[in-house]
């Protein structure tokens, strides 16, 4: 189970990425049939639009063989992972080479490397990463880390985050492990691979991941969502609708942002006649960057 902290991370990323999506119909569909999130942004934007979308049989194809092709719930993937693990991007030079590891973990007993499988155009499907070269930097990067991180342990994990999430762990090393990656395995054992739950759940240290990125998505992503963030999203509502106000953003995990409501006539006698802290107040929540964050760190500070 998340705790209060995270479930506002991530609900901040998926708000964003929904307010953001400027995916067709037909592409979003076309998405979910490989990611039950893409699924949950696919649902959220027909109920939002009033639409309901089938596919023909040609475009389910694609979605399965093509992967991720939005750059917004992209976005969300990458953040999502931070936020969970702990970790980010890390360039290392070895060798006069830059080689990028997509996220980068270390605790006082290893370092762990993670790169996500795909090619060039963004595709995922196992069938068409380039293994090879895939093993040759992990071997490359773990050779020469030791010699750096002495008395550390150095882990690196080949990792396809988008797997179906109804997979349980041993039905994901029995069926694709063993089936849809053979060509892999000619470079990578079956412990330097991570895939769907098993990959999210080692990433965040907790159980059904998947199941818990899902449960607030799902809260999040109704056909009320444009009329609730646009609420939320303008701040003279608070005074308007008081208890309407406090009540989405309780719905949407936005903790901080329900303890800054009770707080708000203490915030608004600290503001006094200073027109740029009364500027800051009446900012959105939201802007086209994602969360707020200064608006909140600075009312925190009042």
């Amino acid at each position: 189970m998340f705790d209060k902290e995270l479930q506002e991370k991530i609900a901040r990323l998926a708000i964003h990425t929904i307010a953001q999506s400027d995916m067709s119909d037909a592409e979003l569909l076309m998405n979910s049939y490989r990611s039950p999130l893409h699924k949950i942004f696919s649902e959220a934007h027909q109920s939002v639009n009033h639409k309901s979308v089938l596919l023909t049989e040609q475009q389910k194809t694609n979605g399965l063989i093509n992967g991720i092709n939005n750059k917004a719930i992209w976005e969300f993937y990458k953040s999502a992972i931070e936020v969970l693990s702990c970790g980010c991007p890390r360039n290392f030079r070895v060798a006069d080479e830059n080689l990028l590891v997509d996220c980068c973990l270390q605790d006082s007993e290893a370092l762990i490397l993670l790169d996500y499988a795909r090619n060039s155009h963004m595709n995922f499907n196992p069938a068409y990463i380039d293994y090879q070269d895939y093993k040759r930097k992990a071997l490359v990067l773990v050779e020469n880390l030791k010699r750096n991180y002495k008395g550390i342990n150095i882990v690196y994990f080949l990792s396809f985050p988008f797997e179906p999430f109804y997979w349980s762990e041993s039905e994901i090393t029995k069926i694709i492990k063993k089936a849809a990656l053979p060509f892999g395995f000619n470079y990578f054992s079956k412990n330097e691979v991570l895939i769907g739950n098993e990959f999210w759940n080692y990433i965040s240290a907790e159980t059904d991941t998947i199941f818990h990125l899902k449960r607030i998505l799902d809260n999040i992503a109704t056909s009320e969502f444009i009329s609730k963030y646009q609420f939320i999203n303008e701040p003279k509502n608070k005074d308007k609708d008081f208890k309407r106000y406090t009540q989405i953003l309780e719905e949407w995990y936005l903790f901080s942002d329900v303890d800054l409501c009770r707080r708000d006539e203490k915030i608004k006698s600290g503001l006094g006649q200073q027109t740029r802290a009364m500027r800051i107040y009446y900012q959105s929540l939201f802007n086209n960057e994602g969360y707020n964050y200064n608006r909140q760190n600075f009312l925190i500070s009042l």
